[in-house]
């Protein structure tokens, strides 16, 4: 029997953790550890080690790290960084990648006009009040003193590039082109898709649409890249907007201006719902059941649990031709439409999928699931590191 790796999986956020179970299997002995927010209580949870963001204990964290032979950070933010930076170069490093780490460096490429205008507005009114205002040097002071730490990170972040040894990513087509980019990326190791076997069937597709009113999720969080503003001043436009439910997920992300300027055009529109609360991932799944479409309006990949739930539901997923993603997963099988293909489908009460549709776009999962499983990640890997 092969001699498993010893493997921790380091984790500054909660909802996270579920991903590791990608390494469960004959190839990785695994520890899970977590760091929050000094702000924050500590889960009652004995399966995850549990540590704070302070100095003294994410030191603790870097020498538990070391007994690892490898380790596996999951996003790339300044912990993470000096986690890397602080590893002897026996131990193997692997990135899983979450996407804002490498598009927050260029983050006006995938933002819409009306969501740049938005923030241009922000700026402006920033501007008239700071120079009414005693604290306006103060304040500029913040900018500058912020400015010069963001350039010491990103040069942290560049060489814990280079001593990471491996880039966990869903598609080499995403890959490609951020390597092109950034010229510096880690050896590329596909991850599976998001699980699904071979008995997975559908929920009715009729209870979406049949004597309800049909439910359209749009964007995944507060996050500024799902340019929410582009498709509600669509949506305003449609006659027949009255007869659906838009449903934004605003219960993960910061509260910020953006954020402000949603609420502020939603606000008496009984026909848009911003869901607030934290969702466990059996109500997540459970309001993907009863979703008729998902429309993301994304530049850059991003919510990729959500797509292949959504899939996995039977919902009609909408995608931004911009976004990699689409030619992803269309070049995959899937029957994915446009953003203008919703704009259209709107008026034509066109928003759910047919049976046909659907199955296939489940069954092109399992075709996935099968051709590429955890068991073949994990042995890939495995045999990179031994």
């Amino acid at each position: 029997m092969k001699k498993k790796i010893k493997t921790i999986h380091v984790f500054t956020d909660y909802k996270h953790i579920n991903i590791s179970e990608r390494f469960q299997g004959d190839y990785f002995d695994n520890t899970l550890l977590a760091i929050i927010p000094k702000n924050k209580e500590l889960k009652k949870e004995s399966a995850i080690m549990q540590f704070q963001d302070s100095k003294k204990e994410i030191r603790e964290v870097t020498d538990i790290c070391k007994r690892f032979n490898l380790v596996v950070l999951y996003d790339l933010e300044s912990i993470k960084i000096r986690i890397a930076l602080n590893m002897p170069s026996n131990i193997k490093i692997a990135w899983r990648f979450f996407g804002h780490e490498l598009y927050d460096k260029e983050k006006s490429l995938y933002l819409s006009k009306m969501t740049k205008s938005t923030l241009k507005s922000n700026n402006l009114l920033w501007y008239l009040k700071c120079f009414k205002s005693k604290r306006c040097i103060i304040n500029a002071y913040k900018q500058i003193i912020s400015k010069h730490f963001k350039n010491k990170e990103t040069s942290s972040f560049n060489t814990a590039l280079k001593r990471i040894d491996f880039f966990l990513g869903l598609s080499e087509l995403e890959y490609e082109y951020l390597n092109s980019k950034f010229l510096f990326l880690p050896e590329f190791v596909k991850v599976p898709i998001y699980p699904v076997n071979a008995q997975e069937k559908l929920p009715p597709l009729e209870t979406k649409t049949t004597g309800n009113t049909p439910i359209v999720i749009i964007g995944n969080s507060k996050a500024i890249y799902n340019n929410h503003i582009d498709i509600i001043e669509q949506i305003e436009k449609k006659k027949q907007k009255n007869k659906y439910s838009f449903v934004f997920f605003f219960n993960y992300g910061l509260e910020k201006y953006y954020t402000k300027k949603i609420r502020q055009i939603t606000k008496g529109k009984d026909y848009y719902i911003l869901l607030e609360n934290l969702m466990s991932i059996s109500e997540f799944n459970g309001y993907y059941k009863k979703a008729s479409a998902l429309v993301l309006n994304t530049y850059r990949q991003m919510a990729m649990a959500n797509i292949f739930v959504a899939i996995k539901s039977g919902v009609k997923v909408y995608l931004n031709k911009k976004n990699l993603t689409y030619k992803w997963l269309t070049n995959l099988g899937f029957n994915i439409y446009s953003i203008q293909d919703f704009f259209y489908d709107i008026e034509n009460n066109n928003i759910a999928l047919n049976q046909q549709t659907a199955n296939n776009n489940l069954e092109v999962m399992k075709k996935l699931s099968l051709n590429y499983s955890i068991s073949d990640f994990q042995k890939k890997l495995y045999d990179k590191i031994i």
